[in-house]
């Protein structure tokens, strides 16, 4: 993530990302951890936007221009194929760790 503007801007992704607010970043970044969390890697459901204390139909449309996410059924895919990857790697570590801990 790099600094664009001291507005409140940043640019998602490395150096040729998109600019997005903050606020916006911070929705995809705990969306994708969410998403881990509830099993569905990359998929942000309308549900868990609903349930948020603060406004996330403007950083949710801010994230789909910028190309994102991509809009499904009730929520958003994560449009990023690694980032996909990381978070399905991500949840399949947590099952492993999961089953160990079972397992004693």
């Amino acid at each position: 993530m790099e600094d664009v503007s001291a507005e409140g801007f940043v640019r998602a992704g490395g150096p040729a990302g998109p600019v997005v607010t903050r606020e916006a970043l911070k929705l995809h970044t705990y969306g994708i951890l969410v998403s881990i969390e509830v099993g569905q890697p990359g998929y942000i459901s309308d549900d868990y936007l609903s349930a948020i204390s603060v406004e996330t139909s403007v950083a949710a449309l801010e994230l789909t221009l910028a190309g994102l996410w991509t809009r499904e059924q009730d929520g958003y895919r994560v449009s990023s194929s690694e980032t996909l990857r990381v978070a399905r790697e991500v949840q399949r570590q947590l099952i492993a760790l999961e089953e160990l801990r079972s397992d004693r």
